[in-house]
């Protein structure tokens, strides 16, 4: 577990340190015609395993969101939902929150509720409960399209989970 966290963080800090010079890059780019990151609105979405720390359990997490630009400025606000494939049928919608602190690094912080469904005796039963994702994307454009790393961090009433995995985002 050690292992990973280390992996992931010295991960991203590299591309933080990596989009600082990509700004840079940009900026001597102003008469050619590059991709704008920032883009008004994006239709996103994140795949990845998700580890649950308390039970040390493995899962495949997707994430969707549609964040919108608020005008020229870095910041978005959207729309969020995570479907966690396992045996609690664990997802969260949420509001999204986002921060572009470069071209093609974005931070988001998603409070929202989860819904679990738990099954005894054939019975359903379904449990709610709040739920606080921090999200890091670093997107790099391929055609229409960007791709890149993602990162998840839940903190959850029930516990906590991470993701590492690909972010696909859909520019407009």
């Amino acid at each position: 577990m050690r292992v990973l966290i280390t992996i992931i963080l010295f991960s991203f800090g590299h591309l933080l340190y990596a989009q600082h010079s990509d700004h840079d890059h940009h900026d001597h780019e102003e008469g050619e015609e590059h991709h704008d990151h920032l883009h008004t609105d994006e239709i996103g979405i994140s795949l990845a395993p998700t580890y649950y720390i308390q039970e040390g359990s493995l899962a495949f997490g997707a994430h969707g969101h549609y964040v919108h630009r608020m005008g020229s400025s870095r910041f978005g606000l959207g729309l969020g939902f995570e479907a966690v494939f396992d045996d609690h049928k664990h997802r969260t919608f949420g509001a999204v929150f986002q921060y572009s602190p470069g071209l093609a690094t974005h931070i988001a912080i998603s409070p929202g509720i989860v819904q679990e469904t738990h099954i005894t005796e054939g019975h359903s039963e379904k449990e709610y409960h709040w739920a606080l994702h921090l999200e890091i994307v670093r997107e790099f454009n391929i055609g229409k399209i960007d791709i890149g790393p993602f990162f998840e961090f839940a903190l959850e009433e029930e516990g906590q989970h991470i993701g590492l995995g690909i972010h696909i985002g859909l520019p407009f």
